[in-house]
Formats: structure tokens, sequence, C-alpha cells
């Protein structure tokens, strides 16, 4: 059950939110609701990391009672039973969380059941999107009642000039999105009518739209050319009318802006080191960075990373005292050794960084491999070249048996490898510098590249 649909599922899912689950299957499974919480139950310890998943086997006789005869095909059943449970769970607690989508389902539903009165006086939640306003003048048109002497008075233009404004704000998110991707993975994507949507939402009839002035002002930033003043006019936006925006549209709104500040840091620009500890700091403020409660342990990361690169050493050590309590329970530990050890290798602190590393198992395929390297370079710079050799084997066999981290991490960790081997060659003169250095040329997606340099 290791890679099955339904562990991943249940894996989506926090401890709380499994138990929700539980108690509503009656309501979404029907006569089922037994088979499937008796395999819940089962499933939890693997769901929630305790214990290994269980076979198949197990779940069937779980499901069917210990004394039945396994049947594949009656498991596959109950298993898609499940999985639909779950989408159907999934999607209703994310409903929850959303007024938005609460709002353009009751109204759709007050106009199908002929309440006008309602459907015209619901409440809009705060921040009202395009699109609720779409909805609402569109099902007033569709449902105003004929005959009633105000037929003239039917909000059909309204329909479609929210319709314009739906589409203009969707056609610049999504040039926000693909061009954020294609920063990362390179290349240019080509989005059709996009110019039209520019020159359309630079116009005076959306000057005071706010989210189509961010949207707008996002796109100039993540073009190829990037407009000047186009990441400060977002960040202004964003500041001022924040509260006005849905917390999940800030939450992708501010990411885009921190990862276009992280890219002119690694490019080397003044200050924008100062703008990323500035924008996560705001984020944290906000609660934007929680996942389910908790602060994940990637963003910690992130921040530490950050602190160093920028000096901040006493913030830093400061962040990781104060945040890590917010870390999930089970990762707060490791988290806090390995950017502890992270932050006295920044300081030259070896010794100290050996004892952090000591302190911690990893369970996280992440903080792990962050950690067998962290301990490969403190051990070259102790000069321990002996132990040095025998990380670098270590590594070179976690890295051939880890099959859940990605294709891309492989790649840094594997060109790490190599050029920590040639190093090794230099440091006992049968190497030659020049080559290392051809070898990170032509391999700049090397883990750690900045520190082998040096070397």
């Amino acid at each position: 059950m290791e890679h099955s649909k339904t562990l991943r599922l249940l894996r989506a899912m926090s401890r709380r939110e499994r138990s929700l689950f539980r108690s509503w299957l009656p309501l979404l499974a029907g006569r089922q609701a037994a088979r499937l919480a008796a395999a819940a139950d089962l499933m939890e310890p693997a769901a929630s990391g305790a214990a290994p998943p269980p076979s198949r086997e197990a779940v069937y006789a779980s499901a069917f009672g210990p004394g039945s005869t396994y049947d594949d095909k009656q498991l596959r059943y109950l298993l898609a039973d499940f999985n639909q449970a779950c989408k159907a769970f999934l999607g209703w607690l994310a409903w929850t969380r959303d007024p938005h989508a609460q709002y353009r389902a009751a109204i759709q539903a007050f106009g199908q059941r002929g309440l006008e009165q309602e459907l015209m006086h619901e409440p809009v939640p705060p921040g009202e999107q395009p699109i609720d306003r779409m909805l609402r003048v569109q099902l007033l048109h569709t449902y105003w009642p004929a005959g009633s002497g105000r037929e003239a008075q039917a909000p059909g233009a309204d329909a479609m000039t929210a319709l314009d404004e739906v589409f203009l704000l969707s056609k610049l998110r999504d040039a926000c999105g693909l061009l954020s991707r294609a920063n990362v993975f390179a290349g240019e994507p080509d989005i059709r009518l996009l110019d039209a949507a520019l020159e359309e939402a630079s116009g005076p009839a959306y000057s005071s739209h706010t989210l189509i002035q961010v949207y707008l002002a996002g796109v100039r930033m993540l073009q190829p050319a990037p407009e000047p003043g186009a990441a400060a006019r977002l960040r202004q936006l964003l500041d001022t009318a924040g509260p006005a925006i849905p917390e999940s549209e800030q939450r992708n709104l501010y990411a885009m802006l921190l990862n276009a500040a992280i890219k002119r840091l690694n490019q080397g620009e003044a200050g924008a080191g100062q703008e990323v500890f500035s924008l996560y700091a705001i984020l944290l403020e906000r609660n934007l960075l929680l996942e389910n409660g908790f602060l994940p342990a990637s963003h910690f990361k992130n921040i530490v990373a950050i602190g160093v690169r920028l000096r901040e050493f006493s913030r830093t050590e400061t962040f990781i005292g104060t945040y890590s309590r917010q870390l999930p329970p089970g990762e707060q530990e490791s988290a806090q050794a390995y950017n502890l050890a992270y932050l006295a290798f920044a300081q030259g602190a070896y010794r100290q960084v050996l004892r952090l590393l000591s302190r911690s198992d990893w369970s996280d395929p992440y903080y792990q491999l962050d950690a067998r390297v962290l301990l490969l370079k403190t051990c070259y710079e102790l000069q321990d070249f002996e132990a040095v050799e025998y990380h670098l084997g270590s590594l070179r066999i976690f890295l051939r048996r880890q099959r859940r981290i990605s294709a891309y991490q492989l790649r840094l960790f594997q060109h790490l490898s190599a050029a920590m081997q040639q190093l090794l060659r230099c440091q006992a003169g049968s190497g030659s510098p020049e080559r290392l250095l051809r070898y990170l040329a032509d391999h700049p997606d090397t883990a750690s590249v900045g520190w082998l340099q040096e070397k």
C-alpha cells in the first residue's frame, strides 16, 4: 500500500482531519461505511508516519473480517469507494474554508429555487471577487421574474461587464502563474491575448480595480524584461490593500514577490536580501506561511538560509529559537538541530556542527540529505579527509537507494558527489583544480557550488 492513492489521500490530511473524515463516513459511503471505517483505522498509523503501510491482504481482512478469503477485485472496489469518499471530504473541507465558494453555491441555489429576494440581498463575503459579482448578475438575469414589470431593469449589460472583468482578471492571474514557472524552469510561455489584456487593464476603466492592478503589476514584474518599479508597485498595492484580498490570493501574490526578490538576490542585486527578509516577516506576521496550522519545514529552512547568506547571525538564531515551536511536532527537534548546525557552519564553529548533527534522527529525506552534505563539508573544513571519504561513500549509497526525492534534487547531489571526489583528488595532489572548475562551470546545477568554487 506504500504508493497507493488511498494512502496518499490520507497523508494529505492532518490527524484531526482524518478523525473528522472517519466520523463522516456514514454520510459519504452509506452501507460501505463500516468497512471503510475499519480500513481507515488500520491505515491511520501509516498515514501519520508512525508505522509502515499495511499489506493489501491486511486491509482486506480489516474490512471483510479476519476469516474472509482475500479477493483482490473486491478490494479494488472497496478502495475505489474509499478514494471517492476521501475526495468528497477534501472538497467539502475546502468549501468550508472558502466563504466565496459558499456564497456562490448559496446564490446558485436561491436562483434555481426562485428565491429572488435572497438572491438579491445575500451578503457578499469580504473581499468580493469579480467571479462573485459576475455570477450574481448572471443569476439575476437568468431568474428575473417574468411579468414583474421590471424587465427593462434586468441586469444583462451588468452581466457582460462582469464577464469582461472576470476574463481580464483570469488572464492576468494565469499569466502570472505561467511566467512564475517559466522563471524557475526557464523558457518563455506563449500567452495568447496577453498584450491586449495588458492594454485593457492599463486603461481608465480598471484603474481603481485593486485585484486587476495587482496582477497587472505582477505580470510586468515577471516578464522576461521586467518593467522598472513593477515589483515596488506590487509590494505597495499588497501592503495597502492586502486585508481586502482573499487570504489564498495574498499567499500566492507574496510568493510571487518573494521568488522575484530571491532571483534578484541570486543575481547579486544590492538590497534584494533585505527585501526577502522583510517579505518573510510579513508572511510570518499574517500567518500566510502556515499549512494546517504549522510552519512548513521548507519555509523554515529557507528563512534560515537567507539569514545566513546575509550574515544576520543573531537574528537568524532568534528566529530558530522562536519559530521552531511552530513546526509540526514530529519535525521540531530535527529541524532545530539541523538549522542551528547550518548556522554554526557559517560561523566556522565546526565542532559544534558535529555535536548538533549527532542529536537527531532524520526521517525527512530532504533534511537527511542536507545533513549528510553539511557533515561532509564540515569534515572537509576540519581536514579529516578519511571521514570525508567515508561520508562521501555513504552519500552515494543513500542517493542510489532514495526514491522519495525529486529527479532535480537527485541530480544536484549527484553532481556534488562527483565534484567532491575531484576536490579530494586535488587535496591529495593527483587532481587538477582547473578541471574541477571546468566541471562546476559545465554543471551549474550542483549543490553547494559556491562552497566548492571557494575550495
